[in-house]
């Protein structure tokens, strides 16, 4: 029944058939089914419209080949198993034609839908592009001393006080305890991540934590008493160590609310923009409280806590979409073109400006954040939407064009 399924499905997608309620079922299939299983999958399909010329569906070669150069550029992204590409001479052609419609679900997007189906006509008027965001940020010291964390390519280690050192490059930053109840006081550091970049820090206590882009996390170089706390701004995801004696306390900017948990796997975005933040819980068991609402959230909970410390509850059912940046993904679930090039702004640092009304559509998908501005929008592509680049180093601005 299963195996029938993904073949209808497959094929439903290549005579371009899926219903709204198909894509998302067709995208868990192909995230959960082992390549094997898919390949074969795929060669019924080139097997089938091999034998029957008559109800193939061309695919322009010009649009086959877009595709299958968006893979050659993004190699990092291919999650497609090579082995599809030493099958026998005699499929070949088709081979391509079956790889470039896995490309656009697995390639470039892992799948992709618009609410509001339309021939694609997203159009770049400039051929200038902007890049992605990578890994480091700056991190600054009580004294005064910054480092800058994108130049440190190389391992170095750094003593930054009695009993506590410090290893970092432009990927991530470990701190240790030698002595552990050296430190007399607590010695906080900062680390911030601008538009464009990311970084992984591991507290002294084994607590990991990666900084999205437009980010910023003040915490103790050494935790001393009862009590673990650290300051965050932005978004972050916390993989925090478990220890009953001490709780960890996550406490967000200009909010009275805050996040406690004993050791568990949860994502924080609390930027300036939201109006509030949000947690989402994958794993263990936190407790969210402000003023005026406590809650104890669940994996899988969501939880929206507003800007009047009133906290909204919702179940994502064990969805991991706010965590996916962390794995180098953009996630949308029906989000407005607002939203995407909010998130799209923060990683290719740039600003965004509207011309004309704002589009209507709703955008839900994953794509790699390894690629270019323009291929990702590329793949976004499918709604009346334009959009124009400026590059200039004193500008890096993109403006969206709608039809409505």
């Amino acid at each position: 029944m299963h195996l029938n399924r993904i073949d209808y499905l497959l094929e439903r997608y290549y005579l371009q058939q899926l219903t709204e309620a198909e894509w998302p079922e067709l995208q868990h299939l192909l995230l959960q089914d082992d390549p094997e299983t898919l390949e074969q999958a795929f060669i019924r399909l080139m097997h089938k419209y091999d034998s029957d010329q008559e109800t193939s569906v061309t695919l322009e070669d010009a649009q086959i080949e877009r595709i299958l150069a968006i893979d050659k550029v993004s190699g990092t992204e291919i999650m497609v198993d090579r082995t599809m590409q030493r099958k026998s001479a005699l499929f070949q052609l088709r081979l391509r034609i079956v790889a470039a419609v896995a490309c656009i679900l697995i390639v470039c997007g892992i799948y992709w839908y618009q609410s509001q189906s339309a021939k694609p006509s997203f159009q770049q008027t400039f051929t200038a592009d902007f890049q992605p965001g990578h890994d480091g940020g700056m991190l600054s010291m009580p004294n005064g001393k910054i480092i800058q964390l994108d130049n440190s390519s190389n391992k170095r280690l750094l003593s930054v006080s009695a009993g506590v050192s410090l290893q970092y490059d432009s990927t991530q930053a470990v701190y240790s305890l030698s002595q552990p109840g050296a430190l007399t006081q607590n010695i906080y550091h900062t680390i911030e991540t601008p538009n464009g970049r990311r970084y992984h820090l591991t507290l002294s206590d084994g607590t990991q934590i990666w900084l999205n882009a437009g980010s910023r996390l003040r915490f103790p170089i050494a935790f001393d008493g009862s009590l673990r706390e650290v300051f965050l701004t932005g978004e972050a995801y916390f993989e925090v160590s478990k220890n009953p004696h001490r709780p960890f306390l996550v406490n967000i900017h200009n909010s009275d609310t805050k996040i406690e948990v004993l050791g568990t796997h949860f994502n924080v975005s609390s930027y300036p923009e939201d109006h509030g933040f949000i947690t989402t819980l994958l794993e263990g068991k936190v407790r969210i409280f402000s003023r005026q609402a406590e809650l104890i959230l669940r994996p899988g909970d969501r939880a929206i806590s507003h800007a009047d410390g009133s906290i909204q509850l919702k179940n994502m059912a064990i969805n991991n979409i706010d965590a996916d940046w962390k794995d180098n993904y953009f996630s949308f679930s029906d989000d407005n073109i607002e939203t995407v090039m909010l998130e799209l702004a923060r990683w290719y640092d740039i600003r965004v400006e509207y011309e004309g009304p704002k589009s209507t559509a709703t955008f839900s998908g994953k794509i790699g954040k390894k690629l270019s501005f323009a291929q990702v929008m590329e793949i976004i592509g499918g709604t009346d939407i334009k959009y124009s680049l400026d590059t200039a180093a004193t500008n890096r601005k993109v403006v969206i064009k709608t039809n409505y």
